[in-house]
């Protein structure tokens, strides 16, 4: 302990402590006098022994050192700590007769003391709660958000998470005012690491974890190494997964400088989009990514970004092969992309094969056909479409009208059944009384008054005369 890197040591780590928890109202007192007696155990050796003369080296760190047990001393008398009174009278004995507490430690000290009887009520609220606590402690963060000092904010929020490390909401919230408004990376990514270690099944902690690795400018192995961690946790369900590779494949679109060489970049972008939709495609089938927005983000990274058209088109044929051909909405989705970026001639070939497929919406491809020649063909080619839509619509009208009557069919049936059902169990209760009722009126009821020595029982039953009752003893 006596060498000077075992002191340094020591003093980082109360410094360290005094940044976690020296803010702590009824606790941190603990952790600042911890600190204060090390370093009053330095000074007490370094004094010079009774009758000998100190050189002025010694005397040198002597004053360094009672400087330092001062300053920890104002430092503490800042801070509204409970039974901050006593600290103030250990102060001024601490000092002795020959130096008085100056002027600005006592500033300092009334301010922390009137700011105490503030904080005390939201105190008080937890003493008296039960465990864990969780609505006083978010009333109290409300109080301390509005003060608007980061340092308790961020105290109070992990003395809640201390006793709610399962509290999602809580974690998010912390996290966001860390990202947002704290904004020091080594702090947020600290977190970061603590919710995952708490809460692994919470995609929402990996993607904010991802992106505060990109803002914190770590480098891509580290977080390609979280992404591969991730991906190794059980997740709630598919669609989680699938929020994760987006978050991801935006980071991995980020990396791209598209103004300078990125063809490494590049290539890596589209490896990572195929690995996704085949490890949502192995582990979940089609339900991995029910509406293909991977893909439908990939395609338009081909089209939009990269004029890569016939690429696109491979990408979107893959989607229609994989059962959304009945979809009205993909093919229309499909035809922003082509017309924006592609030409007339695959436009209209598009436009066709949704016609001609029996899709889910006919009326909304039809109507985006008639409008797409209104806009870019003549009048002969709207003429066409206007026609081959009519029967088209037609069909669609007929299917509509058997669906309803089927539909219609259907909900008479089982009308029909409820009421058969229903009056099935009205009967059966009927019935049940009826015979509770019956075996009742059957039963042998005793009407007994004891008169003369007879006992009159029901009217439907022969009336006996009862003897005489004999005596118990004879004497």
């Amino acid at each position: 302990m006596a060498a000077v890197d075992g002191i340094q040591r020591v003093t980082s780590v109360c410094e360290r402590a005094l940044t976690a928890c020296g803010l702590h109202v009824t606790k941190g007192a603990l952790v600042w006098e911890t600190y204060r007696e090390f370093e009053d155990a330095l000074f007490a050796s370094i004094q010079h022994a009774p009758g000998s003369v100190s050189t002025e080296e010694q005397q040198s760190k002597i004053d360094q050192q009672r400087e330092r047990i001062k300053a920890i001393f104002r430092r503490q008398l800042s801070v509204p700590l409970v039974d901050m009174e006593v600290t103030f009278e250990e102060y001024g004995q601490w000092l002795g007769d020959t130096e008085k507490v100056d002027q600005s430690t006592q500033q300092l000290y009334e301010k922390a003391k009137a700011k105490l009887t503030d904080l005390m009520p939201y105190e008080d609220a937890l003493a008296e709660a039960a465990a864990p606590h969780l609505p006083e402690f978010r009333s109290y963060i409300e109080r301390e958000k509005r003060m608007n000092d980061p340092a308790r904010i961020q105290c109070i929020y992990e003395r809640a998470l201390a006793e709610n490390c399962l509290e999602l909401s809580l974690w998010l919230e912390y996290l966001k005012y860390l990202d947002t408004r704290l904004k020091i990376g080594h702090i947020a990514m600290a977190t970061y690491e603590r919710a995952v270690r708490n809460l692994p099944w919470a995609v929402a902690l990996w993607q904010g974890y991802v992106l505060a690795m990109e803002r914190n400018g770590e480098p891509h192995e580290s977080v390609n190494e979280l992404m591969l961690k991730a991906l190794g946790v059980s997740l709630a369900q598919s669609a989680d997964y699938q929020c994760l590779w987006l978050t991801y494949l935006d980071y991995m679109r980020r990396r791209v400088e598209w103004e300078e060489e990125h063809e490494n970049e590049l290539e890596e972008l589209r490896e990572t989009f195929q690995r996704a939709v085949e490890h949502l495609h192995q582990y979940f089938g089609t339900e991995g990514d029910a509406q293909c927005e991977i893909r439908q983000r990939w395609a338009r990274l081909e089209g939009v970004r990269l004029k890569n058209m016939t690429r696109a088109r491979e990408i979107w044929a893959d989607i229609m092969q994989e059962g959304h051909s009945r979809s009205a909405q993909m093919w229309l989705t499909y035809l922003q992309l082509e017309r924006a970026h592609g030409d007339s001639k695959h436009c209209r070939k598009l436009l066709q094969r949704a016609m001609q497929l029996k899709t889910d919406r006919p009326e909304l491809v039809c109507r985006a056909y008639v409008d797409y020649e209104r806009e870019e063909g003549t009048l002969e080619q709207l003429d066409e479409v206007q026609a081959k839509c009519e029967p088209v619509l037609k069909r669609a009208e007929e299917w509509r009208a058997k669906d309803a009557a089927k539909e219609e069919s259907i909900a008479t049936v089982t009308a029909h059944r409820e009421g058969e059902r229903r009056q099935a169990k009205t009967e059966k209760r009927s019935a049940k009384r009826a015979d509770m009722k019956e075996k009742k009126s059957g039963e042998k009821r005793k009407v007994c008054r004891y008169d003369g020595g007879k006992c009159e029982r029901d009217v439907n039953l022969p009336i006996t005369p009862l003897k005489p009752a004999e005596p118990l003893y004879s004497y």
